[in-house]
């Protein structure tokens, strides 16, 4: 059965695409649920005015990313974490760390999840991540770690109370 999607479908596809499924999962899943009407040629016709837009729109967003991608070539972010002796950080920097730089330092805000890294990085040094802004849009970046040793000479004070003791009679 021939039908046209009215939303996007996960594992099948787009609002606006034209499928071929079967009887039972249009009847008794898409259309009820309002995934999907039969595909007749009003619906044709609205199915390709969707498809026309979301190309258009697609377009549109993968100029923005482009445009991005230009600006951020060469960046380096720099981090200034605390080390312990050698060149090892007592946290790390993650993906989050990284998209909160990129939002503060180049005022462009990315999702984790387009961080491309291959493990959190947990030492001074020199690293490259991929930030993938959009489908076949990636650009990479220069991530240098800095290290600051916590100050020895510096103590922490420690207040002492004292323990009253309470003799009950």
């Amino acid at each position: 059965m021939k039908v046209v999607l009215t939303s996007d479908v996960k594992k099948l596809g787009y609002r606006g695409d034209i499928l071929e499924v079967s009887h039972g999962y249009a009847r008794n899943f898409l259309i009820p649920k309002k995934f999907a009407v039969a595909a007749d040629t009003e619906a044709m016709l609205h199915a390709k005015k969707v498809q026309a837009e979301r190309i258009k729109s697609k377009a549109e967003i993968a100029s923005k990313a482009s445009d991005i991608a230009k600006s951020l070539i060469g960046t380096t972010l720099t981090f200034v974490e605390k080390i312990s002796t050698g060149k090892h950080l007592y946290g790390s920097v993650s993906e989050t760390d990284i998209a909160q730089a990129l939002k503060k330092q180049a005022k462009i805000e990315v999702e984790k999840k387009q961080i491309e890294m291959k493990s959190h990085i947990k030492e001074v040094g020199t690293y490259e991540v991929i930030l993938n802004l959009y489908e076949g849009v990636a650009v990479p970046l220069k991530i240098e770690v800095q290290g600051k040793e916590e100050d020895k000479t510096e103590k922490k004070t420690v207040k002492k109370v004292a323990a009253k003791k309470t003799v009950k009679k």
